[in-house]
């Protein structure tokens, strides 16, 4: 039996056909989407998309002849495989749309995390304005969105609540290699010139930080934020859920679909705007929704235990082993 777990769906045909075993893909990440076809389709300049692409007809005809011909190639490797295993209705909805002629249900096992311990944090005792983020420095996280959104709330919303005016960001991820590094100090340098807000005073990043500092950052936090579009799953969402934060995200991707139900186990928001309003209504929530909301979501965190995922993955696997 042979599984790729790694999103090298040629391997599934090589071993398919030329090792003669019975294949299962387990997909984190779709190779290639719908959705990168829609972007270069519509010449939209985003992280995967530069505008030296975007604002010319050729070079996006040309790019899009390419994706084309990739996703065709990637349907074919996708019929190799026996069982299909994805980890969200958002990858689900696109191997679908992608390997079409994929006999097989495509199971869902959601990523397994680490649920317990976040879970044994009281509520109670929390700084109430105290923002987090966590995710690594790259582009399509959208960190931008996140400074643009909290300086918002400062400017609009301050003036309702103490609270709001002393709000604080703290932005946690990893910082791998000089490009990571580099948004980092971009990021830094577009809060302080741009946006005038104070460094580390009201926003603060904090790279690398060991995973027993992150646990006591996510233990002091009451609030947390993501920004990334078409997250394929957010295991980030669910440990900051499960640690007993108000989470809001961005409403799509498997964020949407499979982990925040919006107004019951946290919120959605799409843009600056409604960032901003939300996160001044986090900080301002009255002790009983608040209650309400961490215990729905964190009774929701336990769909992604790693029990959960053991036997999703033993009852797809079943018909081959």
């Amino acid at each position: 039996i042979f599984i790729d777990t790694t999103g090298h769906a040629a391997s599934l045909f090589i071993m398919k056909w030329i090792a003669q075993c019975k294949t299962a893909a387990y997909i984190h990440y779709p190779t290639i989407s719908t959705d990168m076809l829609h972007v270069v389709r519509r010449r939209q300049t985003q992280f995967n998309n530069s505008s030296k692409i975007s604002n010319s007809v050729v070079f996006s005809q040309l790019k899009l002849g390419y994706y084309s011909v990739f996703a065709a190639l990637y349907s074919v490797a996708g019929r190799c495989a026996d069982i299909v295993i994805v980890n969200s209705s958002w990858t689900q909805a696109h191997i679908k749309s992608l390997w079409k002629a994929v006999q097989s249900p495509i199971h869902i096992a959601y990523p397994p995390v680490e649920t317990e311990v976040l879970k044994s944090f009281p509520i109670n005792g929390r700084s109430p304005a105290l923002i987090v983020s966590l995710a690594q420095f790259r582009p399509e996280k959208n960190h931008r969105l996140q400074l643009e959104a909290f300086a918002f709330m400062l400017q609009k919303y301050s003036s309702q609540s103490r609270l709001v005016q002393n709000a604080r960001l703290l932005i946690i991820g990893s910082c791998r290699g000089d490009a990571q590094s580099r948004i980092l100090d971009e990021l830094t340098q577009f809060a302080v010139e741009q946006l005038h807000l104070k460094v580390p005073e009201q926003v603060e990043f904090l790279p690398n930080k060991s995973h027993l500092e992150v646990l006591q950052l996510l233990a002091d936090a009451s609030i947390g934020i993501h920004t990334m579009k078409d997250e394929h799953f957010g295991i980030s969402v669910v440990e900051m859920q499960a640690a007993g934060l108000i989470t809001i995200a961005h409403n799509s991707g498997g964020v949407k679909l499979d982990i925040i139900q919006h107004n019951k186990s946290g919120f959605l928001a799409d843009t600056k705007d409604e960032y901003a309003e939300r996160l001044a209504h986090s900080i301002l929530m009255n002790e009983s929704d608040r209650d309400s909301m961490i215990g729905n979501a964190r009774r929701n965190a336990d769909r992604f235990s790693h029990s959960m995922f053991e036997s999703s993955i033993i009852d797809a696997l079943s018909p081959i082993l």
